[in-house]
């Protein structure tokens, strides 16, 4: 396998490894904002669709123009495509896709109008039609290509993956360094302007990609797009930028593509709710402010339960009568050690639980009686460090080692 380094002119921020680069004047990437690092594989056997695919994608010959594809179950995705219309105005069309092998089938492309954009933004004036539909196939994690069927044209474009989203590469091996933002990957909307929204996805640690499916003030489609960074709590896209001039379909000129600055948008999310305030250079846009509910989770980043929805069950309570230990999770078992007894005593009990069998399990005692001690597992060890050699006091600096295969603790380096 070689590496493939694809390059997109908006001069904004590298979202892969690569450098960022720069060429050209009045025409840049809209969908290719950023900077992308595409392993191409030599085989093209087909491939089941699956959580990884949820990314941005496009034609490297088409830069300008792309899709967001959001994988919503094993049978359904949901498609942005993010384009032009004849007269080099901006459209953007979605579809919801079935799910089959390692095709989609989105038999209904959407197009939506007639919305104005801002405060005088109302939901009844959103029109929808049916003008099309797509296929897609791939050949595997990173390559494919569409065919659509929409506005008197049939054609067959190429689709290269532009971004990966965080937690969701096509090598589940590949560690991931994430806080739980990741989880926000997704659609967003504001259900008092239901008719636009957002389309976020997380691609790193530090560094988001959002694009605004809206309208301008004629009502006619618009969408604009950015890359964020999370700034004093809040995901701030400094500088968003919107486009025009290219042509549909088979009239699509990448160099008549336009981009220029919209203004700025700054995110504060949840896991399922946030809100969004934006300041636009265009006076026709002004500023604004969203409150912001989830419209779609991607398979693969469901967010956990809040708290009142956990469902807490009793189970197997033989085990021991002690607080104030440390437990550490080891090879599908999960060990306890010391422990305070009363308020003036403490154990050397070191306990193993398994979950599966709630069986628990007393092994040897620890060199000595410890409370509120540290432990830690590593190579297939368990460490323990520090702890009260008396109830409550007597803090100290010794470290053991417990060996399961031997059932033996063994002292270490002060």
């Amino acid at each position: 396998m070689h590496r493939l380094h694809l390059v997109f002119l908006c001069g904004l921020l590298a979202l892969a490894s690569g450098s960022a680069s720069a060429s050209g004047s009045g025409s840049a990437s809209a969908a290719g904002s950023v900077v992308a690092t595409v392993p191409v594989s030599q085989g093209t056997a087909p491939i089941s669709i699956g959580p990884a695919f949820s990314a941005l994608w496009f034609d490297p010959a088409r830069d300008g123009e792309g899709w967001a594809l959001e994988i919503l179950n094993a049978d359904t995705a949901l498609g942005f495509w993010f384009t032009y219309d004849e007269q080099g105005d901006q459209r953007w069309l979605i579809g919801v896709g079935t799910i089959a092998g390692n095709r989609i089938h989105f038999a209904q492309l959407v197009e939506t109008t007639g919305a104005q954009f801002g405060p005088g933004f109302d939901p009844d004036t959103v029109l929808r039609r049916d003008v099309g539909s797509v296929d897609m196939e791939f050949d595997d994690c990173h390559r494919g290509r569409f065919t659509f069927a929409a506005f008197g044209q049939q054609m067959s474009i190429d689709l290269v993956r532009l971004t990966e989203t965080l937690r969701l590469g096509c090598d589940p091996g590949v560690p991931v360094s994430d806080d739980g933002r990741g989880l926000q990957s997704g659609a967003w909307f504001d259900p008092s302007h239901n008719g636009e929204g957002f389309e976020l996805q997380w691609v790193n640690a530090e560094l988001a990609v959002l694009t605004w499916f809206t309208f301008d003030s004629q009502g006619r489609p618009y969408w604009i797009q950015g890359v964020g960074e999370l700034i004093d709590g809040r995901l701030r896209f400094a500088q968003m930028h919107a486009t025009r001039g290219a042509r549909f379909g088979a009239a699509f000129d990448p160099a008549q593509v336009q981009r220029f600055p919209w203004g700025e948008l700054s995110l504060q999310i949840g896991c399922n709710s946030g809100s969004a305030d934006y300041q636009s250079l265009l006076p026709e846009f002004g500023s604004g402010h969203f409150d912001l509910v989830r419209l779609t989770v991607l398979t693969g980043l469901q967010c956990p339960p809040a708290i009142g929805e956990i469902d807490w069950q009793a189970l197997a309570a033989n085990g021991p009568r002690l607080s104030e230990m440390p437990a550490v999770a080891l090879d599908g078992f999960i060990y306890l050690g010391g422990g305070l007894s009363s308020i003036s005593s403490n154990s050397a009990e070191f306990w193993r639980y398994q979950p599966g069998e709630q069986r628990w399990t007393r092994l040897a005692n620890l060199p000595a009686a410890r409370d509120h001690g540290m432990m830690a597992a590593h190579g297939g060890m368990i460490y323990y460090f520090g702890g009260n050699s008396r109830a409550l006091s007597g803090a100290s600096n010794l470290v053991w080692r417990f060996d399961p295969g031997t059932g033996a603790w063994s002292g270490l380096a002060p």
